[in-house]
């Protein structure tokens, strides 16, 4: 009796085959199923390693150039072709199709000064200090851009993307494994892959020119969108975002998001894309969410649009290490958000019969909100303008912007952040654990600043510790590296943040009071940075740097104490302090390749060290 063929192991059936759930022989180049369906460009194998979110968007970017190269090329031919049988003896001429394909420099798209993006660039301070070898330099016009048929008119954009489709049944999710954008937001695989600077195979040529003078075309919206939908909570954005599907039908109660809103949200898109393409698009989308910002403010048009607006813009600049500026776009948001009542938000949950759920300390006025989404969206607001000046101040050093004092009119009385979807626990609510770590944080920070220590110190003291304690028991437990995870972030970041701003409340409430709390913090802290993967710094919260660098300090301090310490110092002490701060640099160097500020801070705690082992 003939010996039954072996069965494949998991996994190593082609992708096809998966895909349609058919017997596969894993026969390479091609297996049997598919040379006998008439399938060979689909027979392709996975390597069966987990692939991190550029390895696969790179995969789709050769995938959208091969195709691109196709479609340039048959035009092409075409028209020779054409050109050679109608008129033999005419010369070679230029084509409308071939004037739109000429590459053109990007700093062509700035009012027509070929030398204005580039000192823009420098101005900005957005590049990646890594891509100085494989980005073209600002001498050379920067970054090379091409058009192609379609973006102006000249085809429709189907011609120029067949596998596209608008319409919601023929969609996939843009980027797999997604579980928070929603049903929205979802564009064919491969169709608009999201270039990357690591990627030296990437040529700026085969995307599409944008003039700005002219609305965002849908290819860069959606990728643009996708990306920052990515990283949203790191910026505290807490709205529905079903207001930027435009799958979803517009609902007469909630208005579009203003242009100022969107603008900002390119912006971020562009700044985590990480490719000089769209790094080189950052200061257009910049001046124009300033712009849209202006003609809000005359009109009062979507003011609420607009704090969300000058948050996003604030944390923009402070990643980027323009402090001055972030602190002026997040006073400003703060300032509008007191202005038009969102720190006394008392009618909740929402209440139709309520003539007006305004604040009555507002100065500014607003219409009313019509549904209990625009309620949230406008609690989630505040906790976002919140959010970013006590994070922000802790890592600055700067005096707060929305303060929370005793007199009526500035009292903090808007709920706590809102679960949007019955069923899920408030106590555990992300956005709401985030809202309270902040807030004590702060606290802590501001406490541990008092040099007095009199009766109001310590009862401020009291009161801190015992919200830190409450907190601390209510969290959720971090469990650190998730196996089922797919695809990066192989962590929660979002408790891993939340997990960080606790710990680093403890250090600064305990620093000068309780040297073995201080230490268990800091433990805590550093065991927290060991669960990270490299793919997971992407996805942290830049204020986390401040966390790191307030811990980094302390171990310099323990270091300086030990070498003061009368016959010598502790030499296994002082070894373990370096190798910690060591670990703490190496975080904060792989958190600069998306936010430059945390090199910043690396570069300082690099300094204070090689000053105290110098004084010993």
């Amino acid at each position: 009796m003939p010996k039954a063929a072996a069965s494949l192991a998991r996994g190593s059936a082609c992708l096809c085959c998966r895909k349609r759930k058919l017997k596969c022989d894993g026969g390479r180049p091609v297996c049997r199923q598919c040379s006998k369906m008439n399938r060979v460009e689909e027979c392709e194998y996975d390597d069966m390693t987990v692939k991190s979110r550029t390895q696969k968007l790179q995969e789709k970017l050769t995938m959208l150039e091969t195709r691109l190269r196709e479609l340039e090329s048959e035009p092409s031919r075409s028209s020779q072709t054409s050109s050679a049988e109608t008129s033999p003896e005419a010369g070679p001429s230029t084509s409308p199709t071939s004037a739109i394909l000429a590459p053109v420099a990007s700093s062509a798209i700035t009012d027509g000064d070929p030398t204005s993006l580039s000192t823009t660039f420098q101005d900005f301070n957005t590049f990646d200090p890594t891509w100085t070898v494989n980005s073209p330099s600002s001498s050379s016009s920067s970054v090379e851009l091409a058009a192609f048929p379609g973006v102006f008119g000249e085809a429709p954009a189907d011609h120029l993307w067949p596998s596209v489709t608008a319409s919601s049944s023929q969609v996939a999710p843009f980027l797999e494994g997604n579980d928070n954008l929603g049903s929205g937001f979802e564009i064919s695989p491969g169709a608009y892959p999201v270039p990357t600077h690591a990627d030296s195979n990437f040529a700026s040529s085969f995307f599409p020119q944008w003039d700005p003078k002219t609305p965002l075309p849908n290819q860069h919206r959606t990728v643009l969108m996708n990306i920052f939908l990515l990283h949203r909570h790191q910026f505290s954005f807490e709205g529905d975002i079903s207001r930027f599907d435009d799958s979803v039908p517009t609902n007469l109660f909630r208005p579009e998001p203003h242009p100022a809103l969107l603008n900002a949200i390119y912006l971020l898109g562009c700044h985590f894309a990480r490719s000089p393409y769209y790094s080189g698009l950052e200061p257009i989308f910049f001046n124009k969410a300033l712009s849209e910002i202006t003609l809000a403010l005359d009109s009062s048009d979507r003011l609420v649009d607009i704090i969300e607006t000058s948050c996003l813009l604030a944390v923009y600049l402070y990643i980027n290490s323009r402090f001055l500026e972030g602190y002026c776009h997040a006073f400003s948001a703060a300032r509008l958000a007191v202005g038009i009542g969102l720190h006394q938000i008392t009618s909740e949950p929402y209440d139709s019969s309520a003539p007006s759920q305004q604040a009555a300390v507002s100065t500014i006025p607003i219409p009313a909100p019509r549904s209990q989404e625009e309620m949230r969206d406008r609690i989630a607001a505040f906790w976002q303008v919140f959010i970013v000046d006590r994070c922000w101040t802790v890592a600055n050093g700067l005096p707060l912007a929305l303060p929370d004092g005793d007199s009526p009119n500035s009292r903090i009385k808007t709920p706590w952040p809102i679960p949007s979807e019955a069923g899920i626990d408030s106590s555990t609510y992300i956005p709401l654990l985030r809202a309270k770590a902040v807030a004590l944080l702060e606290k802590a920070s501001r406490v541990a600043s008092v040099s007095n220590k009199n009766d109001d110190y310590w009862a401020d003291y009291n009161a801190a510790e015992i919200a830190l304690k409450r907190l601390s028991a209510s969290l959720p437990a971090f469990i650190g590296f998730e196996p089922w995870r797919m695809q990066a972030p192989f962590i929660d970041v979002d408790l891993f943040a939340i997990h960080s701003a606790v710990h680093g409340a403890m250090i600064h409430l305990y620093k000068d009071v309780n040297e073995v709390e201080t230490q268990k913090g800091m433990r805590t802290i550093l065991s927290l940075i060991r669960q990270l993967n490299n793919d997971d710094y992407e996805f942290l919260e830049p204020t986390l740097c401040a966390t790191w660098t307030c811990v980094a300090k302390e171990y310099i301090r323990s270091i300086h104490t030990a070498n003061q310490t009368p016959g010598g110092s502790d030499a296994y002490a002082v070894t373990i302090a370096e190798q910690e701060i060591g670990v703490l640099i190496s975080a904060m160097k792989m958190l600069s390749a998306f936010f430059p500020i945390a090199g910043e801070h690396a570069k300082k705690i690099e300094q204070e060290l090689q000053q105290t082992q110098g004084s010993t």
